[in-house]
Protein backbone atom coordinates (compact mmCIF):
# COMPACT_ATOMS: atom_id res chain seq x y z
CA UNK A 1 0.00 0.00 0.00
CA UNK A 2 1.15 3.25 -0.78
CA UNK A 3 0.76 6.38 1.74
CA UNK A 4 1.08 9.86 1.00
CA UNK A 5 2.25 12.70 3.68
CA UNK A 6 2.02 16.05 3.35
CA UNK A 7 4.60 17.56 5.52
CA UNK A 8 6.05 21.40 4.98
CA UNK A 9 4.43 22.06 1.21
CA UNK A 10 6.38 18.55 0.51
CA UNK A 11 4.24 15.14 -0.91
CA UNK A 12 6.91 12.78 0.76
CA UNK A 13 5.42 8.49 -0.62
CA UNK A 14 6.37 5.68 1.83
CA UNK A 15 5.11 1.86 0.99
CA UNK A 16 3.40 0.27 3.79
CA UNK A 17 3.28 -3.64 4.70
CA UNK A 18 -0.22 -4.50 4.78
CA UNK A 19 -0.39 -6.49 8.46
CA UNK A 20 -3.60 -7.62 9.49
CA UNK A 21 -4.41 -9.30 12.97
CA UNK A 22 -7.81 -11.74 13.13
CA UNK A 23 -9.69 -13.37 15.80
CA UNK A 24 -11.53 -16.62 15.70
CA UNK A 25 -13.33 -18.62 17.43
CA UNK A 26 -14.67 -22.11 18.01
CA UNK A 27 -17.45 -23.60 20.88
CA UNK A 28 -16.49 -27.35 21.62
CA UNK A 29 -19.12 -28.78 24.14
CA UNK A 30 -18.45 -32.39 25.75
CA UNK A 31 -21.45 -33.81 27.49
CA UNK A 32 -20.13 -36.83 29.65
CA UNK A 33 -22.52 -39.61 30.76
CA UNK A 34 -22.06 -39.57 34.87
CA UNK A 35 -22.99 -43.29 34.81
CA UNK A 36 -21.20 -44.69 31.68
CA UNK A 37 -17.99 -41.80 31.24
CA UNK A 38 -19.96 -41.65 27.08
CA UNK A 39 -18.76 -38.55 25.99
CA UNK A 40 -20.64 -36.63 22.91
CA UNK A 41 -18.63 -33.91 21.30
CA UNK A 42 -19.75 -31.31 18.93
CA UNK A 43 -18.82 -28.08 17.77
CA UNK A 44 -20.15 -24.85 16.90
CA UNK A 45 -19.83 -21.75 14.82
CA UNK A 46 -18.90 -18.59 17.08
CA UNK A 47 -19.42 -14.78 16.87
CA UNK A 48 -16.99 -12.42 18.82
CA UNK A 49 -19.65 -9.77 19.95
CA UNK A 50 -18.75 -5.81 19.31
CA UNK A 51 -18.84 -5.17 23.49
CA UNK A 52 -16.14 -7.92 23.40
CA UNK A 53 -13.79 -6.35 20.52
CA UNK A 54 -14.16 -2.90 22.16
CA UNK A 55 -13.39 -4.68 25.33
CA UNK A 56 -10.03 -6.27 23.66
CA UNK A 57 -9.20 -3.02 22.39
CA UNK A 58 -9.38 -1.22 25.90
CA UNK A 59 -7.83 -3.70 27.35
CA UNK A 60 -4.57 -3.98 24.92
CA UNK A 61 -4.34 0.08 25.15
CA UNK A 62 -4.58 -0.38 28.90
CA UNK A 63 -7.36 1.76 29.71
CA UNK A 64 -9.41 0.64 32.68
CA UNK A 65 -12.99 1.72 32.28
CA UNK A 66 -14.54 -1.45 34.08
CA UNK A 67 -13.74 -3.75 36.75
CA UNK A 68 -11.69 -6.57 35.36
CA UNK A 69 -11.01 -4.64 31.88
CA UNK A 70 -10.56 -7.17 29.37
CA UNK A 71 -11.23 -10.14 31.36
CA UNK A 72 -13.77 -13.17 30.66
CA UNK A 73 -15.26 -14.32 34.31
CA UNK A 74 -18.34 -16.11 33.61
CA UNK A 75 -20.16 -18.78 30.79
CA UNK A 76 -23.70 -18.36 30.70
CA UNK A 77 -26.61 -21.09 28.79
CA UNK A 78 -29.64 -20.26 26.89
CA UNK A 79 -33.05 -21.55 25.49
CA UNK A 80 -33.37 -18.93 22.97
CA UNK A 81 -32.70 -20.35 19.17
CA UNK A 82 -32.73 -16.90 17.90
CA UNK A 83 -29.98 -15.84 15.22
CA UNK A 84 -26.94 -14.08 17.08
CA UNK A 85 -25.41 -10.75 15.62
CA UNK A 86 -22.13 -9.07 16.66
CA UNK A 87 -24.44 -6.66 18.51
CA UNK A 88 -25.79 -8.60 21.26
CA UNK A 89 -25.22 -8.10 24.37
CA UNK A 90 -26.75 -10.62 26.42
CA UNK A 91 -28.51 -14.11 25.30
CA UNK A 92 -31.55 -14.14 24.14
CA UNK A 93 -32.78 -16.44 27.05
CA UNK A 94 -30.20 -17.13 30.07
CA UNK A 95 -31.03 -20.19 32.24
CA UNK A 96 -27.64 -20.88 34.03
CA UNK A 97 -24.42 -18.97 34.60
CA UNK A 98 -20.86 -20.10 35.97
CA UNK A 99 -17.48 -18.98 36.95
CA UNK A 100 -15.27 -19.89 34.58
CA UNK A 101 -13.61 -23.31 35.46
CA UNK A 102 -10.05 -22.92 33.56
CA UNK A 103 -8.45 -20.88 31.31
CA UNK A 104 -4.91 -22.00 29.05
CA UNK A 105 -3.20 -20.44 26.44
CA UNK A 106 -0.60 -21.91 24.02
CA UNK A 107 1.26 -19.37 21.84
CA UNK A 108 -1.62 -17.70 19.84
CA UNK A 109 -4.39 -19.46 20.82
CA UNK A 110 -6.49 -19.49 24.24
CA UNK A 111 -8.90 -21.80 25.49
CA UNK A 112 -11.88 -20.74 28.16
CA UNK A 113 -13.76 -23.86 29.43
CA UNK A 114 -16.99 -23.32 31.81
CA UNK A 115 -18.51 -26.77 33.76
CA UNK A 116 -21.86 -27.56 33.89
CA UNK A 117 -22.84 -30.40 36.61
CA UNK A 118 -25.03 -32.84 35.53
CA UNK A 119 -28.21 -30.70 37.56
CA UNK A 120 -27.09 -27.08 36.13
CA UNK A 121 -28.61 -26.35 31.94
CA UNK A 122 -30.73 -29.45 31.88
CA UNK A 123 -32.77 -29.60 28.26
CA UNK A 124 -32.47 -27.82 25.10
CA UNK A 125 -29.66 -26.06 25.58
CA UNK A 126 -29.46 -23.49 22.32
CA UNK A 127 -27.13 -20.86 23.07
CA UNK A 128 -23.83 -20.28 24.92
CA UNK A 129 -21.40 -16.56 25.80
CA UNK A 130 -18.75 -15.65 28.05
CA UNK A 131 -19.13 -12.53 29.97
CA UNK A 132 -16.42 -11.36 31.71
CA UNK A 133 -15.31 -7.41 32.66
CA UNK A 134 -18.13 -6.00 35.51
CA UNK A 135 -20.38 -9.40 35.21
CA UNK A 136 -21.63 -11.27 37.79
CA UNK A 137 -23.57 -14.37 38.74
CA UNK A 138 -26.53 -11.83 38.09
CA UNK A 139 -28.06 -12.85 34.19
CA UNK A 140 -27.43 -10.45 31.89
CA UNK A 141 -24.84 -8.70 34.26
CA UNK A 142 -21.49 -7.76 32.50
CA UNK A 143 -19.70 -7.52 28.95
CA UNK A 144 -20.53 -10.12 26.69
CA UNK A 145 -17.81 -11.78 24.64
CA UNK A 146 -18.89 -14.25 22.35
CA UNK A 147 -22.39 -15.42 21.28
CA UNK A 148 -23.21 -19.03 19.49
CA UNK A 149 -25.88 -20.66 18.60
CA UNK A 150 -26.06 -24.30 20.46
CA UNK A 151 -27.94 -27.48 19.74
CA UNK A 152 -27.43 -29.85 22.50
CA UNK A 153 -30.10 -32.04 24.67
CA UNK A 154 -28.33 -32.26 28.17
CA UNK A 155 -30.24 -34.37 30.55
CA UNK A 156 -29.55 -34.64 34.28
CA UNK A 157 -27.28 -37.70 34.11
CA UNK A 158 -24.81 -35.58 31.47
CA UNK A 159 -22.51 -33.16 32.93
CA UNK A 160 -21.52 -30.09 30.27
CA UNK A 161 -18.09 -28.69 29.12
CA UNK A 162 -18.05 -26.10 27.22
CA UNK A 163 -14.83 -24.58 26.05
CA UNK A 164 -14.38 -21.63 23.69
CA UNK A 165 -11.24 -21.68 21.62
CA UNK A 166 -9.86 -17.90 20.37
CA UNK A 167 -6.89 -17.98 17.51
CA UNK A 168 -5.21 -14.98 16.91
CA UNK A 169 -4.11 -14.81 13.96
Amino acid sequence: MMLAVHHKGYIMKANMRENSIGLSTKIICTLENIYTGEKIIKEFHNIICTTGKVAIARRLAGIAEKANEGEITYGATGTSGAAVGAGDTTLGGEIERKQVASSSYTSNTCEIRTFFTADESVGAVEEFGLFGEDASAAADSGTLFNHALLSVAKSNAQTLTVSVVFTIA
